[in-house]
């Protein structure tokens, strides 16, 4: 069984039709890369895939999308999510502005718990912390109002990084700059 599965995807934002008969078998624990030019629907996709389609008025999605044999479309919108779901993003990613010397990502790691979400950002060792339930598009940081989830969530993270022996930034990239 494939780790994500989708079949007979199509995607549209209005009557503009993105996406036309994705079908599509990620295996787990396998590299997984998405190729092409711009404005041929990669990003599109992993907007789908993870859910953030979902915050694009106007956005439709027709065709099934399993994670681990199961609907992504059922299990969050009946809350039947069972784990905490992790990202880890150890490493910056140039921009491709001012000669590549700004940055569109610096490393980071995050956990979804339920109603929750944590990110850890390695530069500066903050956090944030979000209630998807009540603000889905992460625009009010509660870290500092709710230490309490916070601490909860940080050692869920930390825990899971040192099971997993997640690769840890230890140096600063010199060149990172806010």
């Amino acid at each position: 069984m494939s780790k994500i599965s989708i079949k007979n995807m199509d995607l549209h934002y209005g009557d503009f039709h993105a996406l036309k008969n994705v079908n599509l078998e990620i295996e787990e624990n396998k590299i997984t890369a998405f190729i092409g030019p711009s404005g041929c629907g990669k990003s599109t996709l992993l907007k789908s895939i993870n859910r953030m389609n979902d915050l694009v008025e106007g956005c439709r999605i027709e065709g099934n999308i399993r994670l681990d044999g199961k609907d992504i479309f059922t299990l969050i919108n009946n809350n039947e999510t069972e784990r905490d779901l992790f990202w880890h993003f150890p490493a910056y990613l140039e921009s491709y502005l001012n000669g590549g010397r700004d940055f569109r990502a610096k490393p980071y790691s995050s956990i979804r718990s339920g109603d929750w979400k944590l990110i850890y950002h390695y530069e500066d060792k903050s956090m944030e912390l979000f209630n998807l339930k009540n603000d889905l598009g992460e625009s009010q940081d509660l870290s500092g109002s709710n230490p309490v989830k916070r601490g909860e969530l940080y050692q869920k993270l930390m825990k899971w990084i040192q099971e997993t022996h997640a690769p840890i930034p230890v140096k600063l990239n010199p060149y990172y700059r806010e």
